[in-house]
């Protein structure tokens, strides 16, 4: 555990990223592709070429929604010329199997990132702290964060994990993934950094609060 630091307002540790030869922030994932920390890594997509981050999730949040809408779309209209107006049948089938193949992909795909924000979770960490349960790995990777106690490393229960960051509604977790609720929510626009929340969640500090110290 050499190279880590501790934070003196928040008392977590910081973890040494020994690729890039620094500390990296709360929530932050070494991407291989580029070669840099990032913060909020949640994927590298394969379809899009490009890292999926806390700067661009929103529009891949967006992407997927209108091909959904567009698989939709074309399954409607596929089944309408099948069923009711009985042309080009043929072709009508092989659209309606492939939209129908695409769809379930995207409901499934749109499903699981609304249950990610609704618990404020990135894949990354998600996929960490399932692997973590099913392998009952208390100690056996750094968790992030690490609470100070006297000095002492103090790690998260695998069973709150779901909570390190969750904040105290739904509507505080989409604001963290997704940027400031307003009028602009809609528009595909790249979140600011200054929205960022490293911070962990109210439920945690109150589950582990012999451990955090009072400001």
């Amino acid at each position: 555990m050499s190279g880590n630091k501790f934070d003196d307002t928040t008392y977590y540790c910081y973890e040494y990223c020994q690729t890039c030869q620094s500390y990296k922030l709360n929530r932050t994932h070494h991407s291989k592709k580029l070669n840099c920390c990032i913060y909020k890594f949640d994927h590298f997509c394969q379809w899009l070429g490009i890292v999926i981050n806390y700067g661009n999730y929103k529009l891949f949040l967006q992407y997927i929604i209108l091909n959904l809408i567009n698989c939709l779309i074309v399954f409607v209209v596929s089944l309408y010329r099948l069923v009711m107006l009985r042309q080009w049948i043929g072709l009508s089938v092989m659209y309606l199997a492939l939209s129908a193949l695409f769809l379930l992909a995207l409901i499934s795909l749109v499903a699981v990132h609304w249950k990610l924000i609704y618990t404020n979770q990135t894949t990354v960490e998600f996929l960490n702290y399932r692997w973590l349960k099913k392998h009952d790995k208390q100690n056996g990777i750094i968790y992030s964060p690490i609470l100070q106690n006297n000095g002492n490393l103090e790690y998260i229960s695998i069973k709150d994990c779901n909570i390190v960051y969750t904040r105290d509604n739904f509507i505080s977790n989409i604001r963290d993934a997704l940027g400031p609720i307003n009028i602009f929510l809609l528009l595909p626009t790249l979140n600011s950094f200054q929205t960022l929340n490293l911070e962990v969640s109210n439920k945690l500090k109150e589950q582990y609060k012999n451990v955090y110290k009072a400001n």
